[in-house]
């Protein structure tokens, strides 16, 4: 301990000289009790010092030390929930955090504290339920409005989602993360049309890039237009993620004569997927921890030529970095749904399919639409289990499927579903992804609502890999979710045997079915609005044949297609690449 500290305790404990004149009892003890809340604070503001620097279990131990010198003080115990969060002592720090709302249930952080612990644990009702009573007590409380926003979204519930977001925008405009939050949420709302959509994006490019813009530089690479160029991609998700899970194959088959792969990973999360994407990359550096000037910097010292965004408006994006200007191409592929919003962001990856032509206003970037293919390969991780009978021919019922995230489900998904079930009385529906007990309950009151009983709903929560596929092989028909449709999950969905219905929209998200399907030549089950769909979904119930037959042939579905192309579609990446060099040569040349 510092000897100041030393000598502040002793002190105030040596015996002292008896006086002569007597003493006041209760003058005494208000000055014990004094002494003894002034050495409390100093152990406070030693745990303080602790938590600035990070050094939790110190700060832990000064808190404690703290409190038992002064157990009343609210504060404390906030303070040493706290720190034992970033321990990991979470049952410790719940009882110090229920402690301090007893002592004065009007601090803020109390609830908030209350909130990580329930997320830590795998609670998000609860979680929702401590962030709302954080912006009761505290109507400015920016991050608590933002968990929410996530939470929100997590279970479904798309209109809280997006208020909660747009409140904790409203009390601080400065939050990137914050209104990317934001524009994800706004995919799901199926009355948000692509107009709408793109100019909340441009909305972000003008608060978060026009800033920038004069930090951007000229650019010094070699003006060579068939030299090895240096490709480079920046995400948060080289892990057992989708956007890795699409990459891996592209990576392993690069033209390594042609190109020179650089991997920038915005995270700190390693598996067997990042080591397999480490070795298959020449370069790969963690970035987290770079600063967007600092990224710029090592980028540009990188000579990187063309920089693919793997984000978006996603979690832990570097689209500030991206708005700096730090290649001479910058594209934006996989991650995102829709347009980053920025002008440094040249091109963006698609299909027509996807994106037909009077699509391409919304976008500030310039769609690069590939031909004839879709603008990815799917790798399915091996299945040796052969396809099993159609369930429906066992069941003596048609069982229905939606593979999706729930928070895809919208309302409009679950007024055309009731109107199917409605159609064919004795189906079912599994409803894969259930996040909690509390999502459950948003979906099963919106069911109700419909007519639709619950013992025709099967409710699953998340699953890994088998088991997703051991639940989703006991169905017969995929619903699709609209107006964000399904990527990876309609791939795995395929890979089982099932065929997929979907809805086709105007907006990139609510046309991904449409592409998937016409790839795999079955436009057909691709609707044009929710009758459609409907009719669609009852023909194919009835015709047990065509069932079996599909369930039968769709993995050579796939291996017949462009999906299944890894080379192929690798090539023609790379062709792009080519092309949008010699493209940017051609503009930079002097007039």
């Amino acid at each position: 301990m510092l000897s100041w500290l030393k000598n502040f305790f002793s002190s105030s404990e040596e015996k002292q000289t008896p006086v002569i004149t007597p003493v006041d009892d209760r003058a005494s003890a208000q000055a014990a009790d004094d002494i003894r809340i002034e050495k409390s604070l100093v152990f406070k503001k030693l745990g303080d010092g602790c938590w600035s620097t990070g050094s939790w279990a110190d700060a832990a131990g000064y808190y404690r030390q703290a409190l038992a010198l002064n157990g009343s003080s609210a504060a404390i115990h906030i303070n040493l929930g706290f720190v034992l969060i970033e321990q990991g002592l979470l049952q410790e720090a719940k009882s110090h955090l229920e402690q301090a709302i007893v002592l004065s249930p009007g601090l803020s952080d109390s609830y908030f504290f209350l909130g990580k612990i329930a997320q830590g644990m795998g609670d998000p009702d609860a979680a929702i339920t401590e962030f709302s009573r954080a912006v009761s007590v505290d109507p400015n409380f920016v991050e608590a409005y933002e968990t929410l926003g996530i939470l929100y979204r997590d279970r479904g519930e798309i209109k809280e989602s997006v208020a909660a977001f747009r409140a904790a925008l409203a009390i601080n405009p400065q939050l990137h993360n914050c209104h990317t939050g934001l524009l994800f949420s706004l995919q799901y709302l199926p009355q948000a049309h692509p107009a709408e959509l793109f100019s909340e994006h441009l909305q972000f490019a003008g608060q978060f890039e026009a800033p920038v813009k004069a930090l951007q530089r000229m650019h010094s690479n070699n003006p060579d237009p068939e030299r090895r160029l240096k490709i480079a991609y920046v995400s948060s998700d080289f892990h057992a993620h989708s956007v890795a899970i699409f990459m891996l194959p592209v990576l392993e088959r690069h033209d390594r004569a042609q190109f020179e792969i650089f991997c920038y990973y915005n995270a700190s999360v390693r598996d067997i997927i990042t080591e397999k994407i480490q070795q298959a990359a020449s370069h790969f550096l963690f970035c987290e921890n770079l600063s967007d000037a600092e990224l710029d910097q090592r980028i540009r010292a990188d000579g990187i030529d063309i920089l693919i965004d793997l984000n978006g408006h996603t979690g832990n994006h570097r689209l500030l970095t991206f708005a700096r200007k730090p290649a001479p191409v910058q594209v934006s592929y996989l991650g995102y749904v829709d347009t980053t919003g920025l002008s440094a962001m040249d091109y963006r990856l698609t299909n027509e399919d996807a994106n037909p032509s009077e699509s391409d206003r919304f976008y500030s970037e310039t769609l690069h639409k590939f031909k004839d293919r879709l603008w990815w390969s799917f790798r399915p991780v091996e299945d040796l289990r052969e396809m099993t009978e159609l369930p429906a021919l066992k069941n003596g019922f048609i069982t229905f499927v939606s593979a999706n995230n729930i928070s895809k489900i919208s309302d409009v998904n679950i007024k055309v579903w009731s109107e199917l079930m409605r159609s064919i009385p004795d189906a079912r529906l599994l409803i894969m992804g259930t996040t909690s007990p509390g999502a459950q309950r948003v979906l099963e009151r919106k069911f109700k609502t419909e007519g639709i009983e619950l013992h025709r709903l099967d409710f699953k929560g998340k699953l890994n890999l088998a088991a997703f596929r051991e639940q989703v092989m006991q169905a017969d028909i995929a619903l699709d979710t609209f107006p964000f449709n399904g990527g990876t999950t309609s791939c795995e969905t395929f890979w089982q045997g099932l065929p997929l219905v979907t809805l086709t929209g105007e907006s990139f998200a609510s046309r991904v079915g449409y592409a998937l399907l016409n790839n795999l030549g079955l436009p057909e089950l691709a609707a044009a609005n929710a009758e459609d769909f409907a009719r669609i979904a009852i023909e194919l119930s009835r015709d047990m044949q065509r069932l079996s037959a599909l369930r039968q042939g769709m993995r050579a579905r796939l291996a017949a297609s462009s999906l299944s192309d890894e080379l192929g579609f690798t090539k023609a990446l790379e062709a792009s690449y080519r092309g949008m060099w010699r493209k940017y040569l051609e503009k930079a040349k002097p007039e």
